[in-house]
């Protein structure tokens, strides 16, 4: 049972010379601060319930009519004994049955906020509580597990190490509070618009809007949709400062709960304001215009353009300035998870392009590691690409044999395998080559079936150059215990001639036969050594040479400077999201080729891809 405001305020005035009296109802008062937060967001109290789970505390907070008593007395006591600063985490278990939303990250946020506002008003608890350090929001990086933190002082007459002397001196502890909703919600329930799409909003793609119209459109969907009137605002309120404000940040708005596609109507509605609103600072910094260019803007016809067709090549909307010219922006979330990479094909038409971008740098750039390095891997992924079908993603194969058999990269890249890859220690560099051309041969110069045909069919592999190949497999997937990975080790060790000759003489067996599993368990596409995992591998190492860290250090900046935001013309919409004082801030930022340097210094590659599955090609990291 929880104590009322008046019981606090007693035992706090009654107790005003204790420090463990205030360390334990400083605890109290931020559950009935908790229940007036509650409160006052949803306008009622039903359903509301408060625990502090002590699993990270250790320290249990079993209550008698809200007062803690015995064992639990004696275990707190010893907390504000001790002479060293303490850090205690309680998770705050609020049961908001079914009226609340408290399961989205957002709206906790926003719940965080408030109680934080009450605690520091909070009057009696500043007179007679301990002294205060700081009360504050925090999170993780990425917006994770959002909590309010309190730092208590208390001083303490302790021996001084240095001098012997008994000294005064404050001793802190910080509470870290972490609130989690404990109703049984759907997914749906908990993110209402973790599956929005621009296309389900009616007469949005495919038409030449205003921003004026675009809004209207965009607010009238949200407010039919059947969510909680807390979400609607929160969403609204993301929409309303997109439109109003020409900032770039959105001060308090929790918005992890937002689909990425989410902002492919926000960012439009951000840019769109900020070109018709003239706004020079912004257009000047972020696009590079000149005065003559903001003169080109008509503020009667500004246009927002989404694409009717989602997978447009680097473009996710375009904005029209005057009738003829527009901005074509692409839109990269790195809210809830990474944004989609550009893949080569979709900056370069084939190989010869490539070489002509190469051809034109300047000789001593032309002469560098990484631009050798950025050409041989874009040019390997076009030659996949020109042959089509599934074969595309397995381009690295072609990629890594190509910088192992250039000279200024044959030592580096390497060195960057066997950091990668676990590799057996009698397989030499030359063996390695010979596996991955004639392995690349078959894919380049054959139809491949499937991705996952198995390694075992291809023919122009020696038994030694097949076991090797098998063995790198076997040491490198992912296993899902220390047995897996022996017995596909044990198999590719002793079964391998055995296996490929049984294929080459009967030519008959079905995939399932080459299961490492007696009792065949494994589905087809289960088959470890196939050309997918073996790809998937050449994809990991590749990945790596494209490091800073790596012996290679092949960096795409270059690349995707001159043939992305340069040649192409297209700006790049990116939102964060970033702790503050107050809470998660959204952040717009709009990247060109006049300010990407500010931003990032190196483009590396990154895959989305895992074993025994590879559906997307490898492709740059904006």
């Amino acid at each position: 049972m929880a104590l009322t405001k008046t019981q606090i305020d007693e035992a706090l005035r009654t107790h005003s010379e204790s420090k463990f009296a205030r360390f334990i109802y400083t605890i109290h008062a931020v559950e009935y601060l908790c229940g007036e937060t509650f409160a006052e967001l949803y306008e009622t109290r039903e359903g509301f319930k408060f625990s502090i789970d002590d699993s990270g505390a250790k320290i249990p907070l079993n209550k008698n009519n809200g007062y803690i008593q015995g064992a639990e007395f004696n275990e707190h006591f010893k907390i504000i004994r001790r002479t060293k600063p303490t850090t205690l985490e309680y998770k705050m278990y609020v049961d908001d049955g079914s009226i609340s939303d408290l399961k989205s990250r957002s709206i906790r946020i926003y719940f965080i906020n408030k109680l934080i506002e009450k605690i520091k008003s909070y009057d009696r608890l500043m007179i007679h509580g301990l002294k205060w350090g700081y009360v504050r929001f925090h999170s993780q990086n990425n917006g994770g597990k959002p909590r309010v933190e309190l730092q208590i002082k208390y001083d303490r007459m302790v021996e001084n190490p240095k001098t012997g002397k008994v000294e005064k001196k404050d001793i802190s502890i910080i509470l870290k509070l972490f609130l989690k909703a404990s109703s049984d919600k759907t997914e749906k329930d908990e993110k209402p618009f973790s599956k929005f799409k621009p296309k389900q909003v009616p007469r949005l793609l495919g038409n030449k809007l205003s921003s004026k119209n675009f809004r209207m459109l965009v607010e009238k969907y949200i407010e039919n949709q059947n969510i909680s009137t807390r979400s609607k605002q929160i969403f609204l309120k993301a929409i309303e400062h997109a439109y109003s404000s020409t900032d770039l940040k959105v001060p308090s708005l929790g918005a992890s709960d937002f689909s990425s596609e989410l902002f492919e109507v926000l960012s439009p509605l951000k840019l769109a304001r900020n070109i018709e609103l003239k706004n020079s600072s912004f257009l000047k910094a972020n696009l590079g215009w000149n005065d003559e260019q903001i003169k080109l803007i008509d503020p009667s016809y500004i246009r927002i353009f989404l694409p009717t067709a989602s997978n447009e090549a680097l473009m996710d909307y375009e904005i029209f300035y005057n009738r003829q010219n527009s901005i074509k922006v692409s839109v990269k979330s790195r809210l809830s998870s990474n944004p989609a990479t550009v893949k080569f094909n979709t900056v370069f038409d084939d190989e010869a392009e490539v070489q002509k971008w190469f051809d034109e740098l300047n000789t001593k750039i032309k002469n560098s590691k990484s631009a050798i390095g950025q050409k041989i891997i874009a040019k390997s992924a076009m030659e996949y690409n020109a042959k089509g079908g599934g074969r595309t993603t397995l381009y690295p194969i072609k990629a890594l044999y190509n910088l192992l058999n250039d000279a200024k990269f044959s030592s580096a890249s390497w060195n960057d395998v066997k950091k990668e890859l676990e590799i057996p220690s009698s397989l030499n560099l030359n063996t390695f080559k010979t596996i991955l051309r004639k392995i690349d041969a078959k894919v380049h110069t054959s139809a491949v079936s499937e991705r996952h045909d198995p390694i075992d069919e291809i023919f122009n592999l020696t038994l030694e150059e097949l076991k090797y190949a098998k063995l790198i497999i076997a040491h490198n997937i992912p296993h899902n215990n220390p047995r897996q990975k022996i017995k596909y080790i044990d198999f590719a060790e002793r079964n391998v001639v055995s296996k490929k000759i049984q294929y080459l003489t009967k030519n008959k067996r079905t995939r399932t036969e080459y299961n490492v599993s007696e009792d065949h368990d494994l589905t087809e596409k289960r088959y470890p050594f196939a050309l997918n995992n073996f790809g998937y591998l050449c994809e990991k190492a590749v990945v790596r040479c494209s490091k800073n860290y790596s012996s290679s250090r092949i960096n795409f900046w270059l690349l995707f400077y001159d043939n992305v935001l340069s040649k192409k013309q297209i700006l790049y919409s990116v939102m964060y999201e970033k702790p503050s004082a107050n809470g998660l801030e959204l952040e717009y930022k709009f990247i060109s080729m006049v300010n990407m340097s500010r931003y990032k210094k190196w483009v590396d590659l990154r895959s989305k891809n895992n074993a025994f599955n590879l559906q997307d090609t490898l492709g740059m990291n904006p």
